[in-house]
């Protein structure tokens, strides 16, 4: 099996429904708590709109900021990282990275977290729906190869390192 991968993550869309179900609970209980204090059907309605208008603020910005990543896996398990916009314009200039030991790979979801050359990180957040279900698992299956590779060279280079 080749781990070789060339691959566009996209913004995640059950994020996104994940964090408005929380922002409706979120005002929602605020609406309820502010109804046992204020009698005023007045106050409660400027409350409702406050909190809403701020929660679809928030996440306009949220979801207008978050970059989609391009990642080039090599055969040889080097990476190389572009950062764009959702009409895939580049935000960065490609990065070449590698996989911090901070990242999380498990069957629905994966936390990656890179390394570049000069000290900077970055981290990605995927969902299945980031990628098409084949790319979801090459992707994991890369990384998991990659995280093997990475570790049993720093086991070479420092034998005694676990004492």
């Amino acid at each position: 099996m080749s781990i070789q991968l060339n691959i566009t993550i996209q913004p995640s869309r059950l994020l996104f429904r994940m964090l408005l179900l929380m922002v409706l609970i979120v005002n929602t209980s605020l609406l309820l708590t502010a109804s046992i204090f204020i009698s005023s059907c007045g106050w409660l309605i400027g409350i409702a709109a406050a909190c809403l208008l701020l929660s679809v603020l928030l996440l306009r910005y949220q979801f207008g900021v978050m970059p989609g990543a391009s990642l080039h896996i090599s055969h040889d398990g080097k990476m190389i990282l572009r950062l764009h916009d959702r009409q895939k314009q580049l935000l960065s200039k490609s990065t070449k990275v590698t996989l911090n030991n901070k990242t999380k790979i498990w069957t629905r979801v994966m936390f990656v977290h890179l390394d570049d050359e000069s000290g900077g990180q970055y981290q990605v957040l995927v969902f299945p729906d980031s990628l098409e279900n084949a790319h979801f698992r090459a992707l994991s299956a890369s990384l998991h190869w990659i995280a093997e590779h990475q570790q049993t060279l720093q086991k070479k280079e420092y034998p005694l390192r676990n004492f």
